[in-house]
């Protein structure tokens, strides 16, 4: 511990950032306090995905084996491991440490190396081995950043046991040389793997590797390959990277794991909480691994170190997947039935509103099952094969149960990809016929309406046609089905009544849209600067959306900033938890975005932290902390007179951070010359987007 502790003082805390939206049924008033935020819907931002290209398409060999619902459903197979019991076990944990920017700008895996030294009394039945790479710098400067290294936890320190060369952490070959090492050098009885970084779900994938920066995300065909040539059955096997906690992702691990643990949302830079779980495998290595689970769930829960209450949106599943197979016979059985009730009027607004309120800021694609299978009426013999799968499962938010699936719903583009991994890994055809069903009712209700535009300074329309997923018979039987579940306009019309503006919604318009949002722009004079979109929405009396604006808008310092919501989050009865949005900008030169949150003990907001802007197809893993000597440039979205295309527009200095930087709402006229232009978008079930009349002041 002597050399691990001393690089503690360089770890700087990341926080939690969410990923998925919660929507609201109330009507939030425009006329809140200013300076304390109104707790409003709000609409996801960002989808993790993988192109699959048609080479990997053809490249699915016809003799995979696919898993089809037989009539006989199957029961709980045999565990691969049988602990022996009496603390006589030998156990190796392999740790696959792809520190990427997560150490590089704040040491957060060497946190982890610390809380996992801080348990390990060097019980010689107990190994763990890590291979360290994927990072460009390290904390804890013993660890080389260029080239990977294999190391042994002794005496609370690292020993070094091989240079394994500079390798890509996201190919598959490395993971498979990992564990071949691992269990040649150390054998055991039980075996255990946990990755650790980014990590993009079903589509995305895992792994970000600093050192290959062009290099794509592992996807999980391609783990399931690495799996298979290493040839190792383990008793556990843990994703501490955001997103994995998918019913995808666990059936491919099922082939090789008897256990899983993993999130359904993103998690913190941190990760997990490591001391508690080691201590409990060092103190018995028999330990049941069930027990194993409770541990890592529940301290996942009250010990992680959070910064700004953002841990409401917390998930953790800990899985047995030795009935993962009787779960998917009741899935398939259940799905096989279900393309009939998507295509009913209730049936279909009823998954659509479901997913639009759990669709996620880093991956709207992916679903909580149990949620779904609830809307389209719900599975009692499902439900109790899911109860056997979730052994230990924990969620700070409404929603989410467990295990997520990939649903399409918000990019269609992703179905190909999904499809593609289902046939690699060995789902059924009759689940995939599902998601065919489910996709081309999501892309004929958009064709019907002309695709919807994404913002009123252009149009993207996208041609289906190119997918071998798409029908277009959809489009032309369903007319009617489309003609009564659709929000058809093409511009909204403004009404005016009693001094105010409103847009006329009936009830059933009101059932078809899930998101409205407030979208303001400044003119300069000689084009539309877009300040944002802010969640701000009011109905009146007559349940008509009220369309109106006085003149205010977020600010850092007084200083009006572009910002845009991204979710509200409410607990199961109804109160508030926290909402939060982002401000795209430039940190130290590079692209970013800093999370403004709100919430009880913020009523006035606050800067959470801040992330890059992308991560390939990973999902942020954390915040990075606001700190003195950041240099922050905010810029914005700007439209020139008569042009589609945008520019990006610098307003303002740059400002350098020192100290805390104060959130608020500024009015615009005070600041700004120049005229205001405002609308809202509404989005309907099939994600068209619509817009009102714009009012300008």
């Amino acid at each position: 511990m002597k050399i691990l502790r001393k690089v503690l003082a360089v770890f700087t805390a990341l926080v939690l950032t969410a990923c998925g939206a919660e929507i609201t049924e109330e009507a939030v008033s425009t006329d809140n306090e200013r300076g304390e935020r109104p707790q409003t819907a709000t609409t996801a931002v960002e989808t993790a995905a993988v192109t699959t290209t048609a080479e990997a398409e053809e490249a699915i060999a016809a003799e995979l084996e696919v898993k089809e619902i037989t009539d006989e459903k199957p029961s709980q197979r045999d565990y691969y491991i049988t602990p022996n019991g009496g603390g006589d076990d030998t156990v190796t944990l392999m740790f696959y440490l792809c520190g990427s920017d997560l150490e590089s700008y704040s040491g957060a895996a060497t946190a982890d190396l610390i809380e996992i030294s801080e348990a390990y009394a060097d019980n010689p039945n107990f190994n763990i081995i890590v291979e360290t790479g994927g990072s460009t710098a390290w904390a804890y400067d013993v660890i080389p950043a260029d080239t990977n290294t294999y190391w042994k936890l002794e005496d609370g320190d690292l020993t070094f046991l091989e240079d394994a060369g500079l390798k890509d952490m996201t190919d598959p070959e490395t993971v498979t040389d990992f564990i071949e090492f691992s269990t040649e050098n150390y054998p055991a009885d039980r075996y255990f793997f946990i990755m650790w970084d980014h990590g993009g779900g079903t589509t995305g994938g895992v792994m970000y590797d600093e050192n290959f920066y062009d290099s794509k995300c592992m996807m999980i065909t391609e783990l399931d390959d690495a799996l298979e040539n290493a040839g190792v059955k383990f008793d556990f096997f843990g994703f501490d990277c955001c997103l994995m906690g998918t019913v995808e992702t666990a059936f491919m691990v099922e082939k090789h794991a008897d256990y899983m643990a993993a999130s359904q949302r993103t998690e913190p830079g941190t990760g997990w909480y490591y001391t508690d779980f080691i201590a409990a495998i060092d103190e018995n290595t028999s330990i049941p691994t069930a027990d194993l689970g409770a541990i890592l769930v529940d301290t996942y829960f009250k010990k992680t170190p959070y910064i700004n209450e953002l841990e409401g949106s917390l998930t953790l599943s800990f899985l047995d997947l030795s009935y993962l197979d009787a779960m998917f016979w009741e899935m398939d059985n259940f799905f096989a039935a279900a393309d009939e009730t998507l295509l009913t009027d209730s049936g279909f607004i009823n998954v659509a509103q479901t997913l639009s309120a759990n669709k996620s800021i880093n991956d709207d694609s992916q679903a909580d099952l149990l949620t779904l299978i609830d809307s389209m009426g719900g599975s009692e013999a499902l439900q109790a094969e899911l109860d056997n799968v979730i052994v230990h499962s924990d969620a700070l938010i409404p929603g989410y149960t467990g295990l997520s699936l990939f649903f399409p719903y918000s990019d269609l583009s992703l179905v190909s990809d999904a499809l593609y991994i289902y046939e690699k890994i060995g789902i059924s055809d009759t689940y995939q016929g599902f998601i065919k069903t489910a996709a081309n009712i999501m892309a004929g209700g958009r064709v019907y309406s002309g695709g919807g535009t994404e913002t009123p300074h252009g149009e993207e329309t996208e041609d289906y046609s190119e997918y071998d997923w798409y029908d277009n018979s959809y489009s032309e039987e369903y007319d009617e089905f489309y003609s009564e579940t659709n929000f058809d306009y093409e511009e909204i019309p403004l009404e005016e009544f009693d001094g105010y503006y409103y847009v006329s919604l009936t009830e059933e318009d009101r059932e078809l849209i899930t998101d409205y949002l407030l979208w303001a722009y400044y003119d300069d004079g000689e084009g539309y600067v877009e300040l944002g979109a802010d969640a701000l929405y009011e109905f009146d009396e007559y349940g008509d959306l009220i369309v109106g604006y006085d003149y205010s808008w977020v600010a850092l310092d007084g200083e009006i900033v572009p910002f845009y919501s991204i979710e509200n989050v409410t607990s199961d009865g109804g109160s508030f938890l926290y909402n939060y949005g982002y401000v795209p900008c430039e940190v130290n030169g590079e692209d970013a975005e800093l999370i403004l949150l709100w919430n009880e003990e913020h009523p006035s907001g606050t800067v959470a932290g801040w992330r890059y802007d992308t991560y390939g197809e990973a999902s942020m893993k954390g915040l990075f902390a606001l700190e003195d000597g950041l240099e922050i440039d905010f810029y914005y979205y700007y439209y020139p007179y008569d042009s589609y295309d945008y520019e990006l527009y610098y307003l303002g200095d740059t400002v350098v951070v020192d100290g805390e930087m104060t959130v608020s709402y500024e009015y615009i006229n005070e600041i700004l010359d120049g005229e205001i232009e405002i609308y809202y978008s509404l989005t309907d079930i099939y994600q068209n987007t619509y817009f009102t009349e714009s009012l300008y002041f």
